[in-house]
């Protein structure tokens, strides 16, 4: 994965507990995520997918799966890394991000 199959990703900031941001996610294929997380780990940030609230069937408490991700870890890595870099743009973050664009220079604001 590549900045170049990320057609547009618009992102909503804020502070809810963990969460730094909600952002929607186009890809140049037509799919479009919605509902990805930006959360504050103990180790830094990272990208929580899509999830749904579930009832465990064994326990009976209520627990959030995600409802869907990437199997590769290379895909996955590159796809948190992409996610980040637009967060730490948008918020003024980290000094690896000098602004988030795609491999062909344009930007995805």
């Amino acid at each position: 994965m590549t900045k170049n199959d990320i057609a547009d990703i618009s992102m909503a900031t804020g502070n809810w507990n963990k969460t730094r941001a909600f952002a929607t996610v186009k890809f140049r294929n037509g799919l479009t995520l919605n509902g990805v997380k930006v959360i504050q780990g103990t180790k830094g940030l990272f990208v929580g997918m899509p999830s749904i609230q579930r009832k465990n069937k064994e326990s009976g408490a209520m627990e959030w799966k995600d409802c869907c991700w990437l199997e590769d870890d290379e895909d996955r890595k590159a796809f948190q890394s992409i996610v980040i870099e637009v967060y730490n743009a948008k918020v003024g973050g980290s000094e690896s991000s000098e602004g988030a664009s795609r491999d062909d220079g344009s930007s995805f604001f």
